[in-house]
């Protein structure tokens, strides 16, 4: 047909006038012929796919047509009885034009449907893309798996409270002079000192780490232990639930009991509540139990050890008399912690210390040059170290993963939308509002963002186990990281958010096209195609962007790696096994016995077949921090104020070979 417009015929509209008896089809075919010369009558001009189609009386039926000006065009949608209800002429329509699928949404009830049946739709709409739906879920399911992965890491670590009352007002107390510039261990004399010139805490407890071993024949086992001054508890406000903490009268006579963690208490004494006022044998001597500790309790150093404290002993530290004069400060072997007052900041309670310190005479340890500083921290802060902006750098890059995921679903689904254009346009000419098509759109992008999110959830899962059987003590509180109710409330929402964010612009692109893009058959290559072509073409260089950042990252660590790995330790480490022994003062009383036994054991050690050469020593390289001890070397007079100091070793013949 030629003329000043266009008109079309849908697929419904060619069958309804086929169906007509030979001189019906004449008087619409005039009718057509009218509308190419003269398009619609005046008053029905305007007339768009929002406010609906429009009926031409042509006989005893009515063509039902949609204008669209801006093309010049005139679709013609269906025809119906006078007596036929225009919404049953149109449900014909659909059933003729469009696939089954939507031929049964509209029969099932249109743009009035409840959202079950959104949903029901948006499955059997993906039903039929296999191929699309696959690449989407799994897309999308890498991207939500890796954020809950790495998300529960963070809410385990960063957020999740300590098992302290009160816990932001827990504080750690340490050292720093010239030697340890970061911090290291408080002395006896230096906690007498803080704890009764300090104006900012309630109270301050002191403690530190050993090793014990179980003894008993049956089941040996050698455990990490703790020495804890009475009030420790107190200053954590931590009760047990079966028995009692330490009393300082205890600890001073040395009466032998002690405190079992609750973890202890369920492996070796199958959490019998009995337990509390009976003995075990420890190091080869008996201690009574006089209680069990909470569940999840552990001492703020414990977070970054590889076990937790098993066996607290008491100890004792005369806190009634006045503090002592420092001297050389003692030995540093213990950790402090503290409770600050209400109201007090940690700014407050550094400031506090100061002061304490300005006032102790400026010799040895704590003159001008060595650069003495008591260091207080927030006990969460201290427990997390450099770990949280591992963390958070891990959880921006996932998050960068995430957004790639959406990127690259954005535009699947852009790309499919071109071809869904045509449905939905016959939606709108139908009278389907933008809300109606929108919501539709929305839930399909839902759908899939759920699957997503549950194949998801379980990739986080085994990421996380996967992560945490490597070295779990290679993240503090590890314990604590666990895909829980918050980890998984996240998820949900981080699944809801993929669904906006990437379902949001394909949907308003295709929920807001006009009909004349829609239904036009020369609709590509039109200005909407062109609009987006550039979206896409955005989120292209979006993605790239981001893309970018993480394999610079990448490529960075991955160089940090191999440099480590090519670090030269100074010792062989290959066909090396080492185990952990001591020799318990009750049954090796002196310095003479303890070296027979360790003979003894070398010598057995040495007969095993397959050992070529073993040794002892007091720690493994690089393991742990061994300590400083004073030295001055031959001829070398040191300076006012100045220290020659280095870290010592104990070691038998058979340790360098």
């Amino acid at each position: 047909m030629s003329g000043s417009w266009n008109v079309e015929l849908t697929s419904g509209a060619i069958s309804a006038l086929r169906s007509l008896p030979r001189e019906q089809q004449a008087l619409v075919a005039a009718r057509i012929d009218h509308l190419v010369e003269h398009g619609l009558p005046p008053a029905l001009r305007g007339a768009d796919a929002q406010a609906g189609a429009v009926g031409l009386p042509v006989g005893g039926h009515t063509l039902v047509c949609i204008e669209e000006p801006a093309y010049r065009t005139i679709y013609v949608l269906g025809l119906r009885q006078e007596r036929v209800p225009l919404g049953h002429t149109l449900g014909g329509l659909l059933r003729h034009a469009l696939p089954r699928g939507v031929d049964d949404w509209m029969r099932r009830g249109g743009g009035d449907m409840s959202i079950g049946r959104d949903f029901r739709f948006a499955i059997r709409s993906l039903r039929r893309s296999p191929g699309f739906t696959l690449v989407a879920v799994l897309t999308l399911a890498l991207g939500i798996g890796a954020t809950a992965a790495i998300f529960s890491v963070a809410e385990g670590v960063l957020l999740a409270p300590l098992p302290y009352e009160e816990p932001d007002e827990v504080v750690t107390l340490w050292t720093s002079w010239d030697n340890f510039p970061d911090k290291t261990w408080v002395s006896i004399p230096e906690f007498q000192l803080f704890r009764q010139e300090n104006r900012t805490l309630d109270d301050l407890a002191l403690y530190g780490t050993t090793r014990a071993t179980f003894t008993s024949v049956d089941r040996p086992e050698q455990i990490r232990a703790a020495f804890v001054t009475p009030n420790t508890f107190g200053v954590l406000g931590v009760s047990p639930p079966l028995g009692r903490v330490f009393t300082w009268e205890e600890a001073e006579t040395e009466v032998p009991v002690v405190l079992l963690a609750h973890d202890t208490w369920q492996r070796r004494h199958g959490g019998d509540p009995a337990i509390v006022g009976t003995d075990i044998e420890l190091n080869g001597s008996s201690s009574q139990v006089i209680g069990v500790l909470p569940e999840g309790f552990a001492l703020p150093t414990d977070y970054g050890a590889t076990t937790h404290s098993e066996v607290f002993y008491p100890l004792f530290v005369d806190i009634e008399s006045p503090a002592p004069d420092l001297g050389t400060g003692g030995s540093h072997g213990y950790y402090g912690i503290g409770r600050m007052r209400d109201g007090t900041t940690i700014e407050e309670a550094r400031s506090d210390f100061a002061r304490i310190m300005a006032q102790v005479e400026p010799q040895g340890l704590y003159s001008p040059e060595r650069r003495f500083t008591p260091r207080l921290f927030p006990a969460k802060s201290d427990i997390v170290g450099s770990a949280r902006a591992a963390i958070l750098v891990l959880l921006g890059a996932v998050g960068f993963v995430l957004l790639i995921a959406c990127g690259n679903v954005a535009n699947l689904l852009l790309s499919r939308s071109e071809a869904r254009l045509r449905e939905v346009g016959v939606r709108a000419a139908m009278g389907a509002g933008r809300g109606v098509i929108l919501r539709q759109l929305l839930v399909e992008s839902l759908v899939l963002a759920g699957v997503a999110g549950l194949i998801g959830t379980g990739l986080a899962a085994a990421g996380l186990d996967a992560l945490l059987s490597i070295d779990p003590g290679a993240v503090p509180r590890s314990a604590n990281v666990s895909l829980n109710g918050t980890v998984l409330l996240f998820t949900l929402l981080v699944t809801l958010l993929t669904a906006l964010v990437f379902g949001g612009i394909p949907a308003w692109r295709v929920a807001h096209a006009g009909v004349s893009e829609v239904l036009h058959e020369g609709g590509r290559g039109t200005a909407a195609s062109r609009r987006s072509s550039r979206m896409q073409r955005l989120l292209v260089a979006s993605q790239m962007a981001m893309a970018v950042i993480l394999l610079t990252g990448s490529g960075l660590m991955i160089k940090t790696f191999v440099a480590l790995v090519r670090i030269d330790p100074g010792f062989g480490n290959e066909d090396v096994l080492t185990v952990r022994v001591s020799a318990p003062s009750a049954s090796y009383p002196d310095a003479a016995s303890v070296a027979r036994f360790y003979e003894e054991l070398l010598r057995r050690v040495r007969d095993l077949p397959g050992v070529r050469v073993a040794g002892a020593a007091r720690l493994l390289p690089l393991a742990s921090t061994m300590g400083d001890s004073f030295f001055r070397p031959v001829g070398y007079e040191p300076g006012p104020n100045e220290s020659t100091q280095g870290d010592w070793q104990w070691a038998t013949p058979g340790y360098f070979e």
